[in-house]
């Protein structure tokens, strides 16, 4: 009996060791942290780092959405004479006022019975609370972040 107390107190103990630990995309919620890191990194940094977060962040988006914003760098590459990297696109998304996880009270993640699609409720405080579509991809889940179809490249 004391030792399978032992055993289940072990277990424990190395489940909640990776409760408190840094974030990562086998959750949605972790995903959708690392993406707000990376967009708040992006508007702290400059040239080289700043597109570093930036490129970090669009490879946290959605399949979809990472093929739209592409198509947007084509067309204002096309329009403005210079090529852009579909990341660069992301900036006009990462205003300052952005919700960082700074700004967040919690992080609460809902996933569909197709354990495909989630959506992960971000409360900033008693007030402003968003909600953010996720998709589980076969590199882990992804933020959904709604780009418009670009009409003409």
């Amino acid at each position: 009996m004391m030792r399978s107390a032992l055993v289940a107190l072990v277990m424990s103990i190395s489940i909640c060791a990776g409760c408190g630990g840094p974030p990562d995309d086998r959750s949605a919620a972790g995903a959708l942290r690392l993406f707000f890191e990376s967009v708040g990194a992006s508007q702290e940094s400059t040239g080289s780092t700043r597109s570093e977060a930036l490129e970090a962040a669009y490879d946290l988006l959605d399949e979809e959405s990472r093929e739209r914003l592409a198509a947007r760098a084509r067309t204002t590459g096309a329009l403005g004479g210079r090529q852009h990297d579909p990341w660069e696109m992301l900036a006009a998304y990462a205003t300052r006022d952005s919700v960082l996880p700074s700004r967040a009270s919690s992080f609460r993640e809902a996933i569909d019975a197709d354990g495909m699609h989630a959506t992960v409720t971000v409360h900033i405080d008693e007030e402003q609370t968003i909600e953010v579509p996720m998709v589980r991809e076969d590199d882990g889940w992804r933020v959904v972040l709604g780009v418009e179809e670009t009409t003409a490249e």
